[in-house]
């Protein structure tokens, strides 16, 4: 039962672990999806414009094919106007021929008869009345002959004017529909080049359009790839449906929007029936945990007994045990008493010896009480900070030898260098000090006991020993005195 848990706790950790990637995974074709889709508003709204443009020039074509038919029919009236005034000066001019011809043949008839004819019409007037009456009828006669011609003349002029206006009116025409014809082949080639790109643009967008479906069809292979697989669990499929939930609210495409629909119904029927299974499965788990806590409360109640009775044996060799422990306690107490005492006893008597052994007289020579007292603290182990014969450090060892010649010198080493008297290292004597460091600052004090060897406490876990002074590694900065 617990591997079956630790199964489950696996599986749950792979596909949480599977639906992240996945995620991330989706995130970016998503991504790129929004990409897509906002390249096709970009066509979609440069299909628009080419539509647009596409609408006004045939408005334009429509207009001008209303101007061309316009100006046709212009033409054609004009042609007609101009068909007909031609016909009229013709029959003007033709009447006034007539007219001039008929004039030029009285002319000519008077002249041949000596003009007598009117004459003799005026003489045969049978009274004066009747002369006056004959003189106004041929005055009037050749007035109105004089006129009728003017005004024949008069109507040639007019109609040949109108012609001149027809025939400028018609020259305009046909000029205009010549610009007419210029400006429907400019328009026919626009709306052509629109129209190739308005091809262009849709065949991009219908292009661009089914990459976005496929990429919003690949949205769902994890969907489905959970409903294929044979022991896929329910919180795996709740998973892929709460997924698929989010792609349906998501993608646009009529392929991936019926695939949604298809795998919604789908992963519906199996997150039932592995409902039901799981139900099944959790109902025979829990008798079978019921089970195995009853054999394991009746195991424990077994080795509960069988640990009481072992626990009063161990109980009982516990009691003798501590029993024998703390005797044994009490006797080492004693013995480390008694072992304390006697050291005791031990410094005691060595701190008697020293504090009544007589300090020796060197009389008014320091170095040698110094290399004396230097001698006797061979052995003694260095300790940092410490000043007595059970440890000292390299100054200490310097203070205490020089007090045991009478001089009180300062306790660290830097102060006893700057305070001492600067000797040449070729006028050394046994009794100086030799002073030593690094980085230039003065860290260790040695006491010269002649034939270039010296004393010192080197460092923790070394004692008081003599070493030669001109091997010495640390740097040297010097000697000083104290008189």
């Amino acid at each position: 039962m617990k591997k079956t848990k630790q199964h489950l706790v696996a599986l749950a950790l792979t596909a949480a672990l599977s639906f992240s990637m996945t995620s991330i995974a989706h995130a970016d074709i998503k991504q790129e999806i929004l990409e897509n889709r906002s390249t096709i508003q970009g066509y979609a709204q440069n299909i628009r414009q080419a539509e647009d443009t596409i609408s006004k020039l045939d408005h334009e074509l429509i207009a001008l094919t209303v101007r061309v038919e316009e100006n046709e029919k212009k033409h054609t009236s004009l042609t007609k106007d101009i068909q007909g005034t031609l016909v009229k000066i013709e029959g003007k001019a033709k009447e006034r021929d007539e007219k001039e011809a008929l004039y030029a043949q009285r002319l000519r008839s008077d002249y041949k008869t000596g003009g007598l004819s009117w004459l003799s019409t005026l003489l045969n007037a049978q009274s004066v009345s009747d002369f006056l009456l004959r003189t106004r009828v041929v005055q009037e006669i050749a007035q109105s002959d004089r006129e009728m011609i003017r005004e024949l003349e008069r109507i040639r002029k007019e109609l040949a004017s109108q012609q001149e206006i027809l025939e400028t009116q018609r020259k305009q025409t046909e000029k205009l529909a010549k610009e007419l014809k210029e400006s429907n082949a400019v328009i026919l080639v626009k709306m052509e080049e629109q129209k190739k790109s308005l091809e262009k643009l849709e065949e991009q967008k219908k292009a661009l359009a089914k990459e976005i479906s496929g990429k919003e069809m690949a949205l769902f292979q994890d969907v489905k790839k959970v409903l294929d697989q044979p022991n896929s669990t329910a919180a795996e499929m709740e998973e892929a449906r709460t997924l698929l939930a989010s792609l349906e609210d998501f993608v646009q495409s009529d392929e991936a929007v019926q695939l949604a629909g298809s795998l919604d119904e789908k992963t519906g029927a199996k997150l039932k029936e592995l409902r039901i299974k799981e139900e099944a499965a959790r109902k025979a788990a829990e008798e079978a945990e019921k089970a195995r806590r009853a054999a394991e409360e009746r195991a424990r109640e077994e080795r509960a007994a069988l640990e009481r009775a072992r626990s009063e044996e161990r109980a009982e060799a516990a009691r003798r045990a501590a029993a024998a422990e703390e005797n044994a306690k009490a006797e080492r107490i004693k013995a480390e008493e008694a072992k304390k005492a006697a050291e005791k006893a031990k410094r005691d008597q060595d701190d008697e010896e020293k504090k009544n052994t007589p300090k020796p007289d060197y009389g008014s020579n320091v170095g040698s009480a110094v290399v004396a007292s230097a001698y006797a603290h061979l052995g003694i182990p260095y300790v940092y900070g410490g000043s007595s014969w059970y440890g000292v450090d390299c100054s200490s060892l310097a203070q205490r030898a020089y007090r045991a010649a009478g001089v009180y010198i300062p306790r660290t080493a830097d102060v006893q260098f700057y305070q001492s008297i600067r000797v040449s290292r070729s006028n050394l004597q046994p009794g100086d000090l030799l002073f030593w460091g690094r980085y230039g600052e003065v860290t260790h004090v040695t006491i010269y006991v002649g034939a270039d060897q010296m004393i010192h406490a080197p460092r923790p876990g070394t004692v008081v020993r003599k070493v030669p002074f001109s091997t010495y590694g640390m740097d040297y900065f010097g000697a000083g005195r104290y008189r």
